[in-house]
């Protein structure tokens, strides 16, 4: 006998003892009368019965795991305790939903099934967990960039910036085809904060350029910071200046003209924002051309009056970097 027919025999041997139990009844059957006695004796039938009836249908489920030419498919078999883990998850069953994605991971290695169980542990802040997990994964399943990918955000969410990116250069030497791993790479590059590095973080964004990846000059942040600190020395210093000045930077835009760099800020000193009324952001010009002229001034203040971004710039108080400020004295 097939197994095609040995499943048809088996759920056809459930039903009729459901039918003789009083738990299911045929369809011609189906009046009120029958209805409401198929109800009493439900209701009678004890806990035990009804375990051992789920066990029943569950058995039938998991001894689905062949595919049509009767050959064992562990793939079905895998996402069937993957869709059991996730009913657990949501139901806030979280040791039963952890057993359920082992089991699932252990009968057929898949991404989805790594991805889905970390993020379940990374939101209940079981950091240490997921790592683990994305460990396994890429043991499991080396050339997945993906892998790299998602394994690199957690550590660099846990402000682990090194390790994140020793797995990224992991990932771009095991699975090369993955080209976003460059753009992340750049990221936690940039986000080091540290000077030395500027130019293997700009290598990694043109990289991710040259091969499609998204990133966007124009409002791409870690990008345009880049372009500031590797640009003029005059940017450069205004970044600095900002910082260490207590203004958070909340954007940047490099013209791509080379004629300026556009800052927008915040004070971060209450000092600031009860002496001077800054308690809105601020927009900062610094001109890269030591000469300017009286059109330059206008057009910086036009970009704040004309402000339609979602910054609220102050309307009273415009920075402006220059080489030299008596050249515009007389406009101001």
């Amino acid at each position: 006998m097939s197994n095609a027919s040995a499943k048809s025999s088996e759920v056809s041997h459930l039903r009729k003892k459901y039918i003789e139990q009083g738990i299911i009844v045929p369809a011609k059957e189906r009046d009120e009368t029958s209805l409401s006695k198929v109800s009493a004796k439900s209701s009678e039938v004890s806990q035990s019965r009804k375990k051992h009836i789920e066990q029943d249908i569950i058995s039938v489920k998991k001894g689905d795991e062949t595919n049509r030419g009767g050959r064992r498919d562990p793939s079905r078999q895998a996402h069937y305790y993957f869709s059991q883990a996730l009913v657990h998850q949501r139901s806030r069953e979280y040791d039963k939903a952890r057993d359920l994605f082992e089991q699932a991971i252990e009968t057929f290695p898949k991404r989805i099934f790594f991805d889905t169980y970390a993020g379940m542990e990374k939101d209940l802040k079981q950091t240490e967990r997921a790592r683990n997990i994305f460990i396994r994964a890429i043991k499991a399943l080396p050339q997945d960039g993906m892998l790299y990918e998602s394994y690199a955000m957690l550590e660099r969410r846990d402000n682990r910036l090194r390790e994140a990116a020793d797995i990224l250069y992991e990932g771009l030497k095991e699975a090369p085809n993955h080209k976003a791993l460059h753009r992340c790479l750049a990221q936690v590059l940039m986000a080091m904060d540290d000077d030395s590095v500027l130019g293997e973080a700009d290598r990694h964004f043109e990289l991710a350029r040259k091969f499609g990846v998204g990133v966007d000059e124009r409002v791409y942040q870690p990008y345009q910071k880049l372009k500031v600190l590797r640009g003029p020395l005059r940017g450069h210093n205004t970044f600095e200046f900002l910082r260490e000045a207590g203004f958070e930077i909340t954007n940047i835009y490099v013209h791509n003209n080379g004629f300026a760099t556009d800052f927008i800020v915040k004070s971060l000193q209450p000092e600031y924002q009860d002496s001077y009324d800054l308690t809105a952001e601020i927009f900062v010009r610094c001109f890269y051309q030591d000469t300017i002229s009286y059109q330059d001034i206008r057009g910086a203040i036009k970009r704040v009056q004309s402000d339609n971004s979602r910054y609220h710039l102050s309307q009273d108080v415009l920075f402006l970097v220059l080489a030299a400020a008596d050249q515009v004295r007389d406009y101001l």
